[in-house]
Formats: C-alpha cells, sequence, structure tokens
C-alpha cells in the first residue's frame, strides 16, 4: 500500500490511545431469542462476514448498551506525545460473537471471542472522524446527556441528527434516539461487591493487584475476551455502489484498575423510532422497546483505566472483488468453491 499522506488535521489521529478514569456504566438487554437472535445473526451477516474463510455468529440474544464518561483521551503514537487530551461523552451498542475460522470447505470450527457494535455514539467531533477513518468504528457525532438524581439514580439521553419521517420537505435534526434511567443504587448489592471478599485482603493495593491480574488471566484463556471487530469502508466517488477500500479491522479494549461496580435499582430504556436510525440492526426487538420504558436485565457502573491498542487489519477485501450474486448458479459457485479448492489443496500441496 501507499504512506499514509499526514496532513495538519488534528482530528484524525493514529492509535494507540489512552482513557484513564472512564466512568462506565451498562445496560445489560435480552433481546430475545425470537427476534433478537435474527436480527444479531442478520447484522453478523451483512457487516462481518466479508472474509469468506471466516464466519462470526452471535453468542447470546444478550446486548450490552454502554454509556462511558472520559475526562481525558489521549492518543500515545509518537509525536504525539505532547499533545492535550479530548474530554468525550459515548453511547454504544454492543453483543459477543463467536469467531469461526473455515476447516474444510464450509464447515467452520469456533476460534476466539469478539465484540461487535451495531451502533456507537459520541459527541465529540476528533473521536467521530478517528472511529470511522482510522479504527472503522460507525461513530455518529451527537448530543449525550447525562444526569445523576438527588437519590444517585442515573439518566441519560442521546440525541442524533436524523430524520423523524421521510420526505423530500423533512428537514434533518437532532432527534432523541435513546434514553435510560434507573432508580438509586442497589445499597445491599453495592456493600457486597465493595467488600467482600476484598475486606480479606485487608488494603487497596492487594485489591487492584488481583483485579489486573484476574483479567490479564481472563484475556489469555479466552482469546478476544475484550477485542472489538469493525467494518472499516470507504465509499467510491465515481462509482458510490462499490468500496474502494473494505477491511475488517480488530481493535483490542485493556481495561486496568476497576472500581467495584454499583448496581441500580429498576433500569429501563426507551428507543425513540424515526425514519433513519435503527442501531444497525433493524430489529423489531429493539421497535418493541420503543415509544415507552421497558425494563432490561440489569444496570451498573464502575470506573475504570482504558487502552486501545493493538490494532490490526484482520482481513482486506482484494481490490474488483465482490460479494456473491444470489442467482442460483452464483449461490451453488460459492457453496461448491470452497471444497474444490480446499481439495485442490490437499492433492496438490506444492503446486
Amino acid at each position: 500500500m501507499a504512506d499514509f499522506i499526514t496532513s495538519p488535521d488534528p482530528q484524525e489521529l493514529p492509535p494507540p490511545f489512552r482513557f484513564p478514569g472512564v466512568t462506565m456504566t451498562t445496560f445489560m438487554i435480552d433481546l430475545g431469542l425470537e427476534h433478537g437472535m435474527p436480527a444479531l445473526t442478520s447484522f453478523c451477516d451483512t457487516y462481518l462476514n466479508v472474509d469468506p474463510d471466516v464466519r462470526y455468529r452471535p453468542l447470546t440474544a444478550v446486548g450490552y448498551l454502554c454509556i462511558l464518561d472520559y475526562p481525558k483521551m489521549f492518543c500515545d503514537a509518537p509525536g504525539y506525545d505532547q499533545w492535550g487530551y479530548v474530554p468525550q461523552k459515548e453511547v454504544f451498542f454492543t453483543f459477543p460473537t463467536l469467531r469461526s475460522g473455515r476447516a474444510v470447505g464450509n464447515i467452520f470450527l469456533p476460534t476466539e471471542l469478539s465484540w461487535a457494535m451495531p451502533f456507537i455514539a459520541v459527541d465529540n467531533s476528533s473521536s467521530a472522524i478517528t472511529g470511522r477513518m482510522v479504527l472503522g468504528f460507525q461513530k455518529i457525532y451527537g448530543s449525550i446527556d447525562l444526569a445523576e438524581g438527588g437519590d444517585r439514580s442515573f439518566n441519560a439521553q442521546v440525541s442524533l441528527p436524523s430524520f423523524e419521517s421521510m420526505g423530500r420537505d423533512v428537514a434533518q435534526q437532532y432527534e432523541p434516539v435513546v434514553c435510560v434511567r434507573t432508580g438509586p443504587p442497589n445499597k445491599t448489592a453495592d456493600t457486597l461487591f465493595r467488600n467482600f471478599p476484598w475486606t480479606l485482603l485487608g488494603n487497596n493495593r492487594a485489591m487492584n493487584y488481583i483485579e489486573n491480574t484476574s483479567i490479564h488471566l481472563l484475556e489469555n484463556l479466552i482469546p478476544g475476551l475484550l477485542d472489538v471487530v469493525n467494518l472499516k469502508q470507504m465509499r467510491g466517488a465515481q462509482n458510490p455502489d462499490t468500496a474502494v477500500y473494505q477491511a475488517l479491522i480488530q481493535s483490542r479494549m485493556s481495561f486496568r484498575n476497576i472500581t467495584a461496580p454499583i448496581f441500580y435499582r429498576d433500569p429501563e430504556i426507551m428507543v425513540f423510532p424515526n425514519a433513519s436510525m435503527d442501531f444497525g440492526i433493524g430489529t423489531a426487538a429493539l421497535a418493541r422497546l420503543g415509544g415507552t420504558y421497558r425494563p432490561v436485565l440489569a444496570a451498573f457502573t464502575f470506573t475504570v483505566d482504558m487502552t486501545l491498542d493493538h490494532v490490526r487489519d484482520l482481513y482486506v477485501t482484494p481490490t474488483g472483488q465482490r460479494n456473491p450474486t444470489g442467482r442460483p448458479m452464483g449461490v451453488l459457485r460459492a457453496f461448491w468453491e470452497p471444497y474444490f479448492r480446499d481439495l485442490r489443496q490437499m492433492m496438490f500441496p506444492f503446486a
């Protein structure tokens, strides 16, 4: 590939990135097997399964709506060590996927866990541009309002540029897309997680050491535990229906110095339906959340030091390659071609 021509653009920065003291509030949502699994599977097929030798499938019908408040975001790439920090609020919906590699023909065997993000919104333009252009996160720039009630309850609203309805006379404007709210923290759960078993250790240094070591061990035992996979692509200008660049990008998120989680009572979520936003998965499971608050499985908050690094290309689509046609002969060819390819490699390994 050609060398990247660096411009004086301060809004497109290279990895790695460091985010100290992030507050993360997570809502666990059961999308349901009837509607949720087909919708998540459809997302994987459309946006992740571009490599013919790899398949992504949702691990469960449970997803997570995460709301993050970044006090400071630093770019740690060489040459940027004297740059200042960027504050940001971010909201994303994510779910775990199982990455499987081709063994022979159309037989795929599980290899590792990855996380998919059908929806991500930020309130900082530098983050939005860097996320899209460098890392493949399909970030949308918008407004994110967070508030804490007098009883320490949590409230948030995400508003994004969208269209309330279709029509040539309808202007794009900031519309609320999703709202969350909770009751006060659950004191029993808060006390439990803050005092046991850490009280047996006697000091916070021991607690932090065990937390960090445990996460490191889990990352080694479960490949891809904290890896995010995105489809990065650039639309062609002359031929807008084609991609002049398309690739699967993997980014590793590392967590350190995690505080004990605080669980909230009565967590709820509401999705505002409109004509142009569907969280990237267009599912009846999300549509049924629209218009009124619905309870979710759980909600909790904690603070953590995060880094985003080890960014790599998992797969780059060859120039000129297109998806198999949906016509019968195209489907048959796409199905049988891997078998003949693998058979040829086994019979003539040195050809």
